[in-house]
């Protein structure tokens, strides 16, 4: 089974399939909060830490939430 966290934006949806910090890489998805679609494709990728976020790409999330996310999908 294939645990996700969703994260609520604000006209679409990130859903973390996977956050390590002993790699830097999270594996991501967005999809549109109406319909559910596919908006980007799936990516999984490096993120650097930079203050109290994690930042990949054009996107971050607050340090906080990214250690809570990786505890969540490491203890399901």
């Amino acid at each position: 089974m294939i645990h996700l966290f969703k994260i609520e934006l604000q006209l679409s949806d990130m859903f973390i399939r996977e956050l390590l910090f002993d790699t830097n890489t999270i594996w991501y998805q967005i999809r549109d909060k109406q319909t559910g679609a596919l908006l980007e494709p799936e990516s999984k990728q490096k993120f650097e830490i930079q203050g109290d976020k994690i930042t990949f790409g054009s996107r971050f999330i607050h340090i906080n939430l990214a250690k809570y996310v990786n505890n969540i999908l490491h203890d399901s």
